[in-house]
């Protein structure tokens, strides 16, 4: 059920943007580029990784490359 205080309280926190880094990682086959998307909404520094051939189960379908951008992310 659709809750408007939400969608209130969602665009408050919008209005100003996550000042630290965030890391999307998806399936080309099961988001299709939308975390990136609304990652970039709330957030200014974004980094996306979207895997070719794949779903949601990024580490059961590519564990080595989920694992490597993670280390990547957090290694910073």
């Amino acid at each position: 059920m659709f809750d408007t205080v939400d969608a209130i309280d969602n665009r408050k926190f919008a209005a100003t943007k996550l000042p630290m880094p965030v890391l999307t990682i998806e399936g080309d086959k099961a988001m299709g580029g939308a975390l990136e998307t609304q990652a970039k909404l709330v957030a200014s520094n974004v980094t996306s990784i979207r895997f070719a051939d794949t779903g949601h189960w990024l580490m059961e379908q590519r564990p080595t490359e989920t694992r490597a951008e993670l280390t990547k992310f957090f290694g910073k």
